[in-house]
C-alpha cells in the first residue's frame, strides 16, 4: 500500500525563491520567507541560499523534496 506524501507545492517554492531573491536585491537576505496559500494559510519555506549578484539582479535557491 502507498501513503500519498505531501509538502510544498513547486509553485510555493518558485514564489519563495522569488520573494528572497527580491529580498536580497535590497540589501535584506533571509534564510526563510513566507509565502500565503490560497485557502488563506502562510507557508515558512526555508530558503538554501540567496545572493545579490549586482546593483540589478540577485539569486536565491530552495531545495524542493520531490
Amino acid at each position: 500500500m502507498s501513503f500519498l506524501r505531501y509538502g510544498i507545492t513547486t509553485g510555493a517554492c518558485a514564489a519563495a525563491a522569488a520573494k528572497a531573491a527580491l529580498l536580497a536585491l535590497f540589501d535584506k537576505p533571509v534564510d526563510h520567507v513566507g509565502v500565503p496559500t490560497p485557502i488563506g494559510l502562510r507557508l515558512e519555506v526555508p530558503v538554501e541560499g540567496c545572493k545579490k549578484l549586482n546593483p540589478e539582479s540577485a539569486t536565491a535557491w530552495v531545495v524542493k523534496d520531490a
